[in-house]
């Protein structure tokens, strides 16, 4: 009986990591999130010639502040950032929509450490040593804070914390709101994900 649940974790396992190699080659459409008054952080601003880059330390879970049932446009995303928050770079590395697309937006190697060209503005004072996710979604309709991950963000989002933390093992998983005074991404992502810090 023990090597038969032995057996059938070692299939799971197999197949989550052939999902992860086959996610890791998917270059879907690049989508950036939109902001509410959740997020009022201005972005850090650093000159190429005193940035140093630095070990990831953290893999930062964050939430749009929109509608769940909102899933605007790749340009609609990309001037919101460019145009309106004047940033010169995304808020995220990826974006997981309510369908479960996942869309990078900040592209990072595997070598452990963040490079200029590697950075995104999630988290103003740690975006130098982060990874940043963030789903579609996370206020109800009269614009309150709610967890409204639909079933395909969780998943993706499970596999996209794993396939990080087989890469960087050391990195840790928290919710933008263990930096900040914001309720985003709505949901306790330290405690949630526990099991994988």
């Amino acid at each position: 009986m023990a090597h038969r649940k032995l057996s059938y974790l070692i299939i799971g396992l197999i197949l989550l990591i052939g999902i992860i190699v086959a996610l890791e080659d998917r270059q879907d459409e690049v989508v950036i999130a939109r902001h509410s008054d959740l997020y009022t952080e201005r972005e850090e601003e650093f000159e190429f010639n005193e940035f140093r880059s630095q070990k990831v330390e953290y893999l930062i879970i964050h939430c749009t502040a929109t509608q769940a049932h909102v899933d605007r446009s790749k340009k609609w995303y990309l001037d919101f950032f460019k145009n309106y928050r004047k940033w010169d770079r995304p808020g995220y590395h990826m974006i997981i929509a309510p369908n479960g697309r996942i869309d990078t937006l900040v592209r990072f190697d595997n070598d452990g450490y963040v490079q200029f060209h590697e950075l995104a503005n999630g988290v103003a004072g740690h975006n130098s040593r982060s990874i940043h996710i963030s789903y579609q979604g996370g206020i109800d309709r009269k614009g309150n804070p709610k967890d409204t991950r639909t079933a395909a963000q969780k998943e993706k989002l499970q596999i996209l914390i794993m396939k990080i933390k087989i890469k960087f093992p050391w990195i840790k998983i928290r919710g933008q709101h263990d930096f900040a005074q914001k309720a985003c991404p709505s949901f306790n992502a330290k405690q949630e994900y526990s099991v994988f810090n």
